[in-house]
């Protein structure tokens, strides 16, 4: 991991290779990746095709930017998007796409621009005006340039490239031909397959890489946008078996298909057969995306950045490894949960605010007056603030906990770290002092619930004889924990 106080990332590289693993498959070519909300998956997709530039060509679209009302058509906002990034690209390479200056490469451009007028006026009242008035076309296309765009949510630099090519074709009608392109206008009945879905695929037909057209955050959209683009692509598909809406090689939809599922049952009604209407949306199957792996490695370097900003250690600050040891094993332990887990996007929280984090959470800075015991809990409290705060809330938090006393943990944390750190909850449970005197005999023991607690060291504890809800002493630390949210 990589952190400054601009960006956090994840060295997500090891998970590349079964992904791409995946995107190899022989007629692959429709493609569902799954994974839940902040678990990393847009920058994962695009370290992932960075990486792997020699082979593909990738177009990034983020559909959730769009500014567009509920009786919109989504599609056409897609065709624009893609268009500007066709020509950003272009002009950053310095290659030269849509430069036919003929009559049909005229027309093309016009064609191509003819959508803007259609989403204000009718073709034919267009040219009316314009004839009856004498209005200059430029003059109309240029005030649809400008008030069409901004839809796509897109910084204006990434406009500019369109602006360039907008501005040659201006100069290009201005050369002449007029009569041919009002003539051809008159002709022109805009639908799903208009030219300038044409115009698309004649450019992305041209790469000499395989071309990936990417729609990330699909099930962020309103639901109208969602099907409607799920269902242009899966009627393309049907009706041109093989290939894909708009040329691409590859078409990669991304998004928790759990919240599609439910997205789609709440939309149509839960009778509905999900399973049949998603399968047509990839070719194989769905690609489920977990980073809990990498997280895992992540989390030591994680504790080390504790305590600093931009790099440096804060002043009069000193580590405190039973707060490092407590968090990270917490958190190791949370990542392996089905329902009740964190994301990345939290764990960066706490890394992007960890200095106001330490304050809040009230970081335990080492005390030699204090007793083992005591600096146990004060680290047991401090880890429990900040995954109350990393959870979004104490309820939360404590539903982790319910899940992990719950579940059989794979590869999980030894059972020394719960011995020796469920020594101070086991006393502040008991509201008692961090003494000895809960065992004063060596061979003294304490219940909790049907289990019997017995001292097995001056800082260990362990359970003798197992109740129905203590299995062991991992669960004897959960269930401490929650008694004390």
């Amino acid at each position: 991991m990589t952190a400054t106080s601009n960006e956090i990332r994840l060295d997500s590289s090891n998970l590349f290779s079964p992904f791409k693993d995946h995107v190899d498959i022989k007629n692959n070519k429709r493609i569902f990746f799954s994974g839940k909300f902040g678990t990393g998956k847009t920058t994962f997709l695009k370290d992932f095709f960075e990486n792997h530039s020699e082979q593909f060509n990738a177009y990034h679209l983020f559909p959730v930017n769009y500014q567009i009302n509920k009786d919109e058509d989504i599609v056409e906002l897609l065709k624009y998007d893609i268009l500007v990034e066709l020509l950003k690209r272009a002009d950053e390479s310095g290659k030269k796409i849509f430069q036919d200056n003929s009559v049909n490469g005229i027309t093309d451009q016009f064609f191509l621009f003819s959508t803007f007028l259609n989403q204000n006026y009718s073709v034919n009242s267009a040219l009316s005006t314009i004839v009856s008035q004498g209005t200059d076309l430029v003059e109309v296309f240029d005030s649809i340039f400008h008030t069409k765009f901004h839809k796509l949510g897109r910084p204006l630099k990434d406009l500019l490239a369109l602006d360039k090519e907008w501005q040659e074709f201006k100069k290009a009608k201005e050369k002449g031909d007029l009569g041919d392109i009002e003539r051809f206008l008159e002709t022109v009945t805009v639908r799903e397959d208009d030219l300038m879905t044409h115009l698309i695929n004649k450019e992305v037909s041209n790469e000499l890489k395989e071309t990936v057209l990417i729609l990330d955050d699909l099930d962020r959209i309103d639901p109208e946008h969602i099907f409607r683009i799920l269902n242009i692509f899966s009627a393309f598909q049907e009706r041109e078996e093989g290939s894909n809406k708009f040329g691409f090689d590859k078409v990669i939809i991304v998004g928790d298909i759990e919240n599609i599922k439910h997205i789609f049952h709440h939309f149509y009604g839960p009778s509905t057969d999900f399973t049949g209407y998603i399968d047509k949306f990839f070719s194989r199957d769905i690609y489920h995306f977990s980073n809990s792996e990498v997280l895992g490695t992540e989390l030591n370097k994680l504790m080390k950045q504790f305590g600093q900003k931009n790099g440096e250690a804060l002043e009069d600050f000193k580590p405190n490894y039973f707060a490092y040891d407590i968090l990270h094993n917490i958190l190791l332990e949370s990542l392996q949960l089905k329902q009740n887990g964190f994301t990345l996007r939290q764990l960066i929280k706490i890394l992007r605010f960890n200095e106001s984090i330490i304050r809040d959470a009230r970081y335990p800075l080492y005390d030699r007056r204090s007793s083992r015991r005591e600096q146990i809990w004060n680290a047991t409290e401090f880890a429990i603030n900040v995954c109350k705060i990393m959870f979004e809330g104490e309820e939360k938090f404590k539903n982790a906990c319910e899940e992990l006393l719950e579940t059989k943990i794979q590869n999980g944390v030894s059972e020394s770290f719960f011995q020796l750190y469920s020594t101070a909850p086991f006393y502040k449970f008991h509201n008692q002092d961090f003494g000895d005197e809960m065992f004063p005999a060596s061979n003294s023991f304490r219940r909790y619930g049907d289990a019997k607690i017995v001292k097995a060291g001056e800082d260990a504890i362990k359970i003798q004889e197992a109740g129905t809800n203590l299995r062991d002493v991992r669960s004897l630390y959960y269930s401490l924990l929650l008694k004390l949210l």
